[in-house]
């Protein structure tokens, strides 16, 4: 159950950054970390 549990907050925080990295590209094409 933990196993699946971490699965999705893991498949969350990627789902998460994608979307953030795909937002930065949108609004200019410099990518900023941290």
């Amino acid at each position: 159950m933990f196993a699946y549990t971490h699965y999705v907050v893991m498949w969350f925080r990627y789902a998460k950054l994608s979307i953030f990295l795909k937002k930065t590209k949108q609004n200019n094409k410099t990518v900023y970390f941290e």
